[in-house]
């Protein structure tokens, strides 16, 4: 179902949450490097009419990922703005189709992905983007603080979980425009864990180094041990773009698998079938363009054949 015919070129990222508080979920999303623009989309009672565009304010062109959070008891969106290089926190103020509040969070960072987990094990969440993470303030708009945990890295898409079992949060990056930076094939993927003082650089454990922009970056537990995985895919710039698993072993440890080939993405995200994990997504350019992929997880297809042979008459 189309929500909207007339929408401009938008970026990569968008986000789902209840803005108006109807119980629905409405699309957030901005535009790419042509475009100042990002906006909400209201869903109405019957999701397969078309959407009610509301624009959300107006800044520097692209708008590469959103994520919807609480603060102060509130949602509120935050987003990159790569067009003057910082990031954004936006509030609805009263009514959410008039232009929200937008406050700084910073400026002089570069990065795409965003993470809202807790980093440093105070109880509450804070922000990770880029090679940064930053502690909110009392009040949203205020001073955010902001802490360097990793070096170098570009172009990053980032999550955030428990890796080692240790009860604190771990970082995981992945450099999905590696060769916009002037690495192609050098693309990496790594986690950082906290040694110490979490304001301080965190411990680089690097899982692949030689990938050819891995835009998509999934974390979920794949295989159904209790631990959390790592999968990267690829996008369509090699000839045989790979998804590969990073299977968690438990203690930190990560045994690599190629569980796909020829078809590459761009920002996959993560969806369930029947509680189970799987991915989703669609090419950035190639052969395959204009095509939506969903990756199953094997033994997902397994079970679901063994219950089919199960219940089938006899």
């Amino acid at each position: 179902h189309v929500i909207d015919d007339e929408a401009e070129m938008l970026e990569s990222g968008g986000v789902l949450a209840d803005v108006n508080g109807d119980g629905r979920l409405d699309f957030i999303a901005g535009g790419d490097w042509r475009c100042p623009c990002i906006w909400w989309w209201e869903q109405p009672p019957n999701p397969a009419r078309k959407w009610a565009r509301h624009v959300i304010g107006r800044f520097a062109n692209k708008f590469h990922t959103q994520i919807w959070v609480k603060i102060d008891g509130e949602g509120a969106l935050i987003t990159w703005n790569q067009g003057q290089k910082c990031l954004l926190l936006l509030k609805p103020c009263g009514d959410p189709r008039l232009e929200w509040q937008a406050c700084v969070i910073a400026r002089d960072v570069e990065g795409e992905g965003l993470a809202w987990a807790d980093v440093d094990g105070d109880g509450k969440p804070e922000l990770i983007a880029g090679n940064y993470w930053f502690k909110p303030p009392d009040s949203a708009c205020g001073e955010w603080q902001r802490f360097q945990f990793a070096q170098g890295y570009v172009g990053t898409l980032v999550e955030a979980a428990d890796l080692d079992g240790d009860g604190r949060v771990e970082i995981v990056l992945a450099e999905g425009d590696a060769q916009y930076f002037g690495r192609k094939e050098q693309g990496r993927v790594a986690w950082f864990k906290a040694e110490g003082d979490p304001r301080q650089l965190w411990r680089e454990h690097v899982l692949a180094n030689d990938l050819v922009d891995p835009h998509s970056l999934i974390v979920a537990d794949f295989t159904g041990n209790g631990l959390p995985d790592i999968c990267v895919i690829e996008m369509d710039f090699t000839e045989n773009p790979q998804a590969i698993l990073f299977v968690n072993r438990g203690g930190g440890m990560f045994e690599a698998h190629v569980v796909d080939e020829g078809v590459g993405s761009h920002d996959a995200k993560l969806i369930r079938i029947d509680g189970k994990p799987a991915i989703v997504g669609k090419p950035f350019t190639g052969k395959h363009l204009g095509e939506v992929h969903l990756w199953v997880p094997m033994w997902k297809i397994q079970a679901d054949s063994e219950t089919r042979e199960k219940a089938a008459p006899s």
